[in-house]
């Protein structure tokens, strides 16, 4: 009980001070994607760049961390892209967002601050390279599916030139592949470029969680709750349960990597989904009903995790 309320109840009141705020319209939609801007342009990059930079890359790229994640999450994706075609419908362009929403962890906004909260600064590594390889992997992947449905013939080269542009102008991606050059290269980080990171990285964590409670108060769950609701449960249920087993009984890993890759796995389903599908002007209610059913199961799932695996 003492982890739910030292941990889970400072972060879920941030998100839910951000949608009573969201509904009671105290920041006009200006102010919110100011807000957004600034968290996302402004206050996570220089914080992921000092963090990444004082880790050693081996720990970045542990094979085993990235077999069992997507290992896990490669088999969810697949269940929620012929499952959800088979039972609701669609092409390859929606059934590659229900995959993504089935696996793509809000890891950015409430992941990682969450995790070196709980674990520790050593938790930050893993984060990291959950963080990059959702975006190339899994969104990469949703990516291809869409414009192969979208670009007959010239689908395949579309999609990657839209991968490959979506990588490089993503400040997190940036400044996460910096911090990782940067630590490659032995110099010390300077003291005031470590600070400011810190400093900025104060202001990152409370202005996500705000912002995505402020983004859920915009949310209607009036249309397809079965298939939202399946959704979700995939996301905050199978896809934790699935990393668990790939991470005890097929990887053997760490019992602390084993916590960090379970509650990363717990968490809603990333805003970003949203995001994307928008882009592609896609019909955006049932993944925004999926995101704020997972975001409230997930006070459920998280508080398990951290109950059941220890912080």
């Amino acid at each position: 009980m003492q982890i739910l309320i030292d941990v889970c109840l400072p972060f879920f009141a941030v998100i839910l001070t951000g949608w009573i705020v969201g509904r009671r319209r105290f920041i006009d939609a200006g102010g919110l994607a100011g807000l957004n801007r600034f968290t996302y342009w402004v206050a996570l990059p220089p914080f992921l760049f000092v963090k990444v930079a004082e880790i050693p890359l081996d720990r970045l790229l542990d094979p085993k961390l990235i077999g069992a994640y997507y290992g896990a999450g490669l088999i969810v994706y697949a269940i929620a892209v012929v499952g959800g075609r088979r039972l609701f419908g669609g092409g390859p362009a929606i059934s590659g967002i229900r995959g993504l929403g089935a696996t793509f962890s809000n890891v950015g906004y409430m992941g990682l601050p969450l995790v070196i909260f709980a674990f520790g600064p050593e938790a930050a590594a893993p984060a990291m390279t959950i963080i990059v390889l959702d975006h190339v992997l899994m969104m990469g992947l949703t990516v291809l599916l869409i414009e192969s449905e979208r670009a007959a013939g010239g689908g395949l080269k579309r999609a990657l030139i839209k991968i490959a542009r979506g990588l490089a102008f993503n400040p997190l991606i940036l400044t996460i592949v910096a911090g990782a050059l940067y630590g490659v290269s032995g110099l010390p980080l300077p003291k005031p470029v470590a600070a400011y990171g810190n400093l900025v990285g104060l202001a990152a964590a409370p202005c996500a969680l705000f912002a995505l409670g402020a983004n859920l108060a915009g949310c209607s769950l009036a249309r397809g709750m079965i298939e939202v609701s399946g959704l979700a449960l995939l996301k905050i249920v199978v896809h934790p349960l699935l990393v668990l087993g790939m991470a005890t009984i097929v990887f053997a890993l760490d019992p602390l990597l084993v916590r960090i890759l379970v509650l990363e796995a717990s968490l809603p389903i990333a805003v970003s989904v949203f995001v994307l599908a928008d882009q592609y002007r896609m019909d955006t209610s049932r993944i925004s009903a999926a995101i704020l059913v997972s975001t409230l199961g997930s006070v459920a799932t998280v508080s398990l995790a951290l109950t059941l695996l220890g912080s």
